[in-house]
């Protein structure tokens, strides 16, 4: 067969290696693109004046017409924060914010939507998980995705962890897990609340060394979970990460 005629598929990775930050990878096949995530990172500390890094996303806008869709792996701002401006860029449409703040305070929550509302006009703003109540001052709309009860002036898209949770959960004993785990950074304390719960109420017992709750962040949390484990000498048969 000839080389040149062989239908490959085309991983392209736009951003998030060798970093933390800008995940965007696009899967490319015919002439059709799917891509993976959208997200962004903070300026280091020489970058004076820049608030948001972003990827290069070049390689998108000169193959727009192939773009059928894209897929988020989770809510966390390296892998979606960026999803606005390259939906801007690339459709020429307007914007949705979308802001995953649960790792701020409260203040700096309200300093991100102020930024964003005053610099660029979003048609909207998607705040998932916000650390405290959102203040909108302006008329642009803000819908709220959490477990939380929204502001009086902010919708609100109610997202229940524990009910996801409790089926997760519930899913993995029917497939026969016995021994279940739990993997997080230390900002997901709610998470381990209802897992623990969850695990106390369907009467299963954990045991502690399949729990690693550490100060690392992202994949990194991930990483260093799966080591301590391992290094403990036991490994569950499934792990909820969070």
């Amino acid at each position: 067969m000839n080389s040149e005629n062989k239908e490959t598929v085309k991983i392209i990775p736009l951003g998030g290696l060798e970093q933390i930050g800008m995940n965007i990878t696009a899967i490319e096949y015919k002439d059709d693109i799917i891509v993976i995530d959208g997200g962004l990172s903070f300026p280091d500390d020489d970058m004076l004046g820049i608030d948001l890094v972003i990827p290069d996303i070049t390689y998108l806008k000169d193959n727009k017409d192939k773009i059928r869709g894209m897929v988020v792996t989770h809510g966390h701002e390296d892998h979606i924060g960026a999803i606005p401006y390259i939906e801007k860029e690339i459709t020429g449409n307007g914007d949705t914010m979308v802001l995953s703040v649960s790792n701020f305070s409260a203040s700096r929550q309200n300093d991100l939507i102020d930024y964003y509302t005053k610099y660029l006009k979003p048609d909207g703003i998607i705040v998932i998980e916000p650390a405290g109540i959102i203040k909108n001052n302006t008329d642009i709309p803000i819908v709220q995705i959490s477990f939380e009860n929204a502001a009086i002036n902010v919708y609100s898209v109610k997202a229940d962890i524990y009910t996801a949770l409790d089926e997760a959960i519930s899913a993995l004993q029917n497939l026969g897990h016995t021994e279940i785990g739990f993997i997080g950074e230390k900002y997901a304390t709610a998470e381990y609340e209802f897992f623990k719960n969850i695990m106390a109420k369907k009467e299963v017992h954990v045991r502690k060394k399949h729990i690693v709750i550490s100060n690392k962040r992202f994949l990194d949390a991930g990483y260093y979970g799966m080591e301590e484990m391992l290094k403990n000498g036991s490994l569950p048969t499934a792990i909820i990460a969070a």
